[in-house]
């Protein structure tokens, strides 16, 4: 069992995380990585183009959303991206 310490998260909440050393990604994590940032690239192509779809910048900003959260959510488990 690794060592653990306190991460905040947010302003007032507070959860236990392990640090043992799990700096690689698993199998379906490194997929998952590769799957989100080909979303945010396909967005991003698509909201420059030079007739882009009405809805291209909120899909561009949802994807980046999630690539951001999901990258936060793996750097709070320790592991380095």
């Amino acid at each position: 069992m690794g060592w653990g310490c306190d991460v905040r998260i947010g302003r007032y909440y507070t959860r236990k995380v392990d640090l043992m050393n799990d700096s690689d990604l698993t199998a379906f994590q490194a997929s998952q990585l590769q799957y989100l940032r080909s979303q945010v690239d396909r967005a991003q192509d698509d909201s420059l183009r030079s007739d882009p779809h009405p809805n291209a910048q909120n899909k561009l900003f949802y994807a980046r959303e999630e690539l951001r959260t999901f990258t936060s959510n793996l750097r709070v488990a320790g592991k380095n991206i």
